[in-house]
């Protein structure tokens, strides 16, 4: 949510190319002929990487399965809608993405012995998998065992917000997809310690239905759907994608943190920044294009997420998290959050996707009415 740190833009001098960058992305009062000189619309980006918080400044303690890790193995840095953001357990972009053309790739790192395989939804993990792995399962269900985080929003540094509120956004997705964290975002708020309670259901496809249509089935498997920028297809991916090519199309640029398929892409300068929200806008208000071009998947899998928040007690979280000893009340208050992520059952509805009826069966409901036809008369007329 917070776009900069206060204190790195006090660095910088008024009317310079930084300065005046972050009044633009802040949607404040900016000099255009200092923006007019810009020639490459990537430098701005890396004015704004370079002032955001961190995901070692932001996450201060992290247990996974009932052990603790060093946070910054667990949360990978990604670039996104809402800014610099920090995910956990995705897909390595080595198996996520294809083809791609982004400057603000990160380094990523794991935890020791866990090294990152192949994954999708419908064929499951690479065969054979190394002892430890990333995406890594859930080991069981409940608090214990599930994710804990302590973050720390640090208030006082917040420049500009992309919301009206100070604390942080999630979103819950599968490995693989892109989220959209700036229209379906979760808000967690500091000062208080939430429980997030996840209950996944999932569709699967019974392999008669590979005898359908696309149009009878209404979902596509993973073979069927090839992406131009991702490896695995989703209706997210599916409609990321379509939303880009509409972009481009309308604009002739796409912003930053945006993955493309081509090379030579244009960063939208502020001149085209207009015609991005416009743009934008009319593809998420009326998203029939899309939405017709992308279909369902025939495997997915999807969480309900339930947030229940009170308020933190500073000596109670020093038992659990001794990283906040020296800080005060009232800046726990302030800036602290704790979240805890779990499942609430370890097992879950899966719901098959099947044909009413196939050709089997018609051939055998026509065989039988033929017999029933020609035994059951009464008169000139046929028991139906």
């Amino acid at each position: 949510m917070n776009q900069a740190l206060k204190s790195r833009v006090a660095n910088f001098t008024k009317n310079s190319m930084e300065y005046e960058v972050m009044q633009f992305s802040c949607d404040m009062k900016s000099n255009l002929t200092v923006l007019d000189a810009i020639k490459d619309w990537r430098f701005p980006t890396e004015v704004i990487l370079n002032v955001s918080q961190s995901c070692e400044r932001m996450l201060l303690d992290c247990t996974f399965g009932g052990v603790s890790y060093n946070c910054t193995d667990l949360f990978q840095p990604v670039l996104l809608d809402e800014g610099l953001c920090c995910t956990f357990n995705s897909l390595d972009p080595v198996y996520r993405f294809k083809n791609i053309s982004n400057q603000f790739a990160f380094n990523t790192s794991y935890p020791p012995n866990v090294k990152p395989v192949d994954y999708s939804l419908e064929n499951g993990y690479q065969n054979p998998l190394p002892e430890h792995y990333s995406p890594m399962r859930a080991i069981g269900y409940g608090i214990t065992v599930g994710l804990s985080v302590v973050l720390n929003v640090d208030s006082d540094e917040y420049y500009c917000s992309t919301s009206n509120s100070i604390g942080f956004k999630l979103s819950i997705h599968n490995p693989e997809v892109m989220p959209d964290i700036r229209e379906n975002g979760l808000l967690l708020p500091p000062g208080q310690e939430s429980f997030v309670r996840l209950l996944p259901t999932q569709l699967i496809a019974h392999k008669k239905l590979r005898n359908l249509s696309r149009k009878q089935r209404n979902c596509l498997f993973e073979e069927e759907s090839k992406l131009n920028v991702f490896s695995y297809y989703s209706y997210e991916n599916c409609v990321y994608e379509c939303r880009t090519e509409i972009l481009i199309t309308h604009c002739g640029c796409i912003p930053p943190h945006i993955y493309t398929k081509y090379s030579n892409f244009t960063v939208c300068s502020y001149k085209e920044w207009p015609c991005f929200l416009r743009a934008n806008y009319l593809s998420k208000r009326n998203d029939q294009f899309c939405g017709q071009q992308c279909l369902p998947k025939c495997f997915s899998k999807s969480f309900k997420v339930d947030i229940f928040s009170a308020k933190l007690n500073k000596t109670f979280l020093e038992i659990s998290s001794p990283i906040i000893a020296n800080m005060s009340s009232a800046y726990v208050d302030k800036n602290i959050a704790v979240a805890r992520f779990y499942l609430n059952q370890y097992n879950y509805e899966s719901t098959i996707k099947s044909p009413y009826i196939d050709a089997i069966d018609v051939l055998v409901c026509f065989d039988t009415f033929k017999h029933w036809s020609k035994s059951k008369k009464y008169g000139d007329m046929t028991a139906v």
